[in-house]
């Protein structure tokens, strides 16, 4: 290999590394640093949403105060204390304000509306944006398979300490 195509794969890797490492760091604080205003970042658990919200994915919520529940507009993602079961959030879309002040729901995925309506102080959030599969090793963590978040480690780890050494040429003469 000429000392010129040598060069142009190392800054190719080099480019590569800083790119990887540049996404890997976006989508970390895109998923955490927002916590720092309040947000809350949920990793989805289910296929409820699906197509639109994919499990592994993680979505980004805003705290919503209870008096604004009522502007909430329908087709909004919102996270609330899921009414059936007790402990568990949900993160479903808004299908309609009821009369008695409560709000109809429904998983994107669901063939129909969710059984037992939301009540407003039970709403948590309204979604801001989605970051695919980020939560991915986490979900698979605690499903008792600690290897992919193992291997996101050990990645990030090499990526960062890991340097590929460059020859230098031997001078002529």
């Amino acid at each position: 290999m000429t000392a010129h195509l040598k060069s142009a794969a190392w800054l190719v890797l080099r480019i590569g590394r800083a790119l990887v490492l540049s996404a890997m760091v976006g989508m970390a604080v895109g998923s955490v640093g927002p916590s720092a205003f309040g947000w809350h970042p949920t990793v989805v658990t289910s296929g409820s949403m699906s197509p639109a919200i994919h499990v592994g994915d993680v979505v980004v919520t805003s705290p919503v105060p209870v008096s604004e529940v009522p502007w909430l507009r329908p087709g909004s993602v919102v996270l609330a204390a899921d009414p059936n079961h007790p402990g568990s959030p949900v993160l479903h879309r808004l299908v309609r304000h009821n009369l008695d002040g409560t709000l109809t729901t429904r998983g994107d995925a669901n063939p129909g509306p969710d059984s037992t309506p939301v009540r407003p102080d039970r709403v948590l959030g309204v979604g801001r944006f989605r970051i695919p599969l980020v939560g991915v090793p986490v979900l698979r963590a605690r499903q008792g398979d600690p290897l992919p978040a193992i291997a996101v480690v050990v990645f990030t780890v090499t990526l960062v300490v890991a340097r590929p050494r460059r020859r230098r040429p031997v001078p002529a003469g």
